[in-house]
């Protein structure tokens, strides 16, 4: 008697297990094909990637009004295909659409601060210096090796700088602010 109800069970397991995974497969298949932003994984400065990891990088510039110097940078950007063209960058996280793809940049980013009552604007842009433009087989570990930091102070008289990043070769701003004085962190990584 024990025995018919253990085969009945054991039947509708198989049974419901071959319906889950007749309906999971093709959602599993069409996944690959379109390649969703799943397949790439960063856990601090380690990257995971299912497949390939594309490089793609903006050279943009940093203006501001209590300097006459230009300072030009690169954010690097990693995606799980190829990218396409940029549509745009969004300011307050530097996130670039290339296409369809919306990607946070790779250990670039900028702020205001408010610290001990003085606010100050800072920025941090990360060269990777020896990537090459797809890699395949992964994890890459990106390794930041040196740090160059710039520190803008206003000029006598003046109680702020206003700093601005643009895509370089256009006027408009991705991101402006503005603090007594501004601070970039200018660093070189290596992929590993």
């Amino acid at each position: 008697m024990d025995v018919i109800p253990a085969v009945v069970f054991f039947f509708l397991l198989i049974a419901a297990s071959l319906l889950v995974f007749s309906y999971i497969s093709p959602l599993l298949a069409s996944a690959e094909r379109t390649e969703p932003a799943w397949q790439m994984v960063e856990t601090g400065n380690v990257i995971n990637f299912r497949q390939a990891a594309y490089f793609a990088s903006v050279r943009v510039e940093a203006v501001t009004n209590c300097s006459n110097k230009i300072y030009r940078f690169r954010i690097w950007y990693v995606l799980p295909s190829p990218p396409s063209e940029l549509r745009g960058i969004r300011g307050d996280t530097l996130s670039a659409a290339f296409g369809e793809s919306q990607v946070e940049p790779v250990g670039s980013w900028a702020a205001a601060v408010q610290h001990y009552k003085v606010r100050y604007v800072t920025a941090t842009f990360t060269n990777i210096t020896n990537v090459a433009e797809v890699v395949y087989g992964g994890p890459l570990k990106i390794e930041v090796i040196d740090v160059r930091e710039i520190t803008i102070p206003p000029p006598a008289g003046s109680r702020a700088c206003s700093f601005c990043i643009r895509i370089t070769g256009t006027q408009q701003c991705i991101y402006s602010n503005s603090g007594v004085f501004i601070k970039i962190y200018n660093r070189t990584a290596v992929v590993r």
